[in-house]
């Protein structure tokens, strides 16, 4: 679902960080009208300190994740008739863009959709994986969305894998806190899931017969268009605003306000330094293996028909499926599902695994 007529007009471009006083002031006044914190947007431009991307700043969204598909889908378009492209763009590699200080990079140009960053205040209709909902409290929290160039398949679960690792690094820098990872996608801290993952590879586009999935779902090689990623971190969410099914179990990051241009600026830079690495083959394996508080644990595995099948999780791959292990011995590698937490065992894992185990688990030795 796209935003609606009144989102588009809380709609705030970021544009050169090295623009004169006089448009800087205009262009402030034009946000200050549609309801936007310019602070927070100039806040993050200027710690990004000249990392290319191309920020697109809402107060309120349906999901940073439908628009993002929107931009992505229009711009890889061709105009004329709205279906196919007549000169494909998908996955062409582009010349230069705007950097956040204003400077051109090495990157796909200002009309590519690539290195396009939306970020939400608040989303309406937040998604999440299996099409649920995700809950999207304002507060100070922070949504946002990558449009990033396709990846080869063998390639698509690290996205989230990556991201994952990204979100923790950045709490780490900015708080006192130590989150952990339940693969594949969600963040925990003190016990309590403060962040949620969703990305999505896009194929279909040039064709006209336009698809989405979950990346962990399984891709075809040759017809990934783009991939969104979706981030949304809990920043300072009294627990009363939480919807009541979830908040024994949902918590967020304690932030001091002024630190949330830092703390987006933070997650932003990692987000595009992994995936870099991630082209170049560096594997955010080893830093996701060190934050998981699964492996050796006890686990239920919850298949697509909501079926419910007891293991051990004995290790994460370097694909970044799951290993697990029956209880008849057999073993099996696990790239799409859902799990949930019986007993942490941590006799292999870091001490820091006791403070933030999930709240439904039981820690053994």
């Amino acid at each position: 679902m796209n935003p609606d007529h009144k989102s588009e007009k809380n709609q705030s471009e970021v544009g050169h960080a090295g623009a004169e006083s006089s448009e800087r002031s205009a262009d402030e006044t034009r946000s200050e009208r549609r309801g936007e914190d310019t602070s927070f947007a100039r806040d993050i431009r200027r710690r990004l300190n000249g990392i290319p991307c191309r920020l697109i700043m809402y107060k309120t969204v349906t999901s940073t994740n439908d628009e993002a598909k929107r931009l992505l889908v229009d711009a890889l378009r061709a105009p004329g008739d709205g279906s196919a492209a007549e000169q494909p763009l998908c996955g062409t590699p582009c010349g230069v863009t705007e950097a956040a200080d204003g400077h051109p990079s090495k990157d796909p140009p200002h009309d590519s959709p690539f290195g396009t960053i939306i970020i939400a205040d608040e989303q309406t209709a937040g998604r999440g994986r299996r099409g649920r909902a995700f809950a999207s409290p304002a507060a100070d929290s922070v949504y946002l969305s990558f449009i990033l160039q396709p990846i080869t398949a063998a390639n698509t679960l690290l996205v989230t894998i990556m991201a994952a690792v990204a979100v923790c690094e950045a709490v780490e820098k900015v708080t006192a806190g130590e989150p952990a990872i339940k693969w594949v996608n969600d963040i925990y801290l003190n016990g309590r899931k403060i962040c949620g993952i969703l990305a999505e590879a896009i194929s279909g586009i040039c064709s006209g017969t336009i698809h989405s999935a979950s990346t962990d779902q399984k891709q075809n090689d040759c017809g990934i268009d783009g991939v969104i990623l979706g981030i949304g971190v809990n920043i300072n969410v009294p627990p009363h605003d939480f919807p009541e099914e979830i908040r024994d179990t949902a918590d967020s990051v304690s932030i001091n306000p002024r630190d949330r241009g830092l703390f987006t600026a933070e997650l932003i830079e990692r987000v595009i330094e992994g995936y870099e690495g991630l082209t170049r083959g560096v594997s955010p394996i080893p830093a996701y293996r060190e934050r998981s508080f699964i492996i050796d644990s006890e686990i239920i595995i919850v298949g697509y028909d909501d079926t419910e099948t007891p293991a051990v999780a004995e290790d994460i791959a370097d694909d970044g499926s799951l290993i697990v292990r029956y209880p008849d011995g057999s073993k099996e590698s696990l790239n799409s599902g859902e799990v949930r937490v019986r007993r942490i065992r941590v006799s292999c894992a870091a001490s820091r695994v006791r403070r933030y185990a999930v709240t439904e688990a039981q820690i053994i030795e």
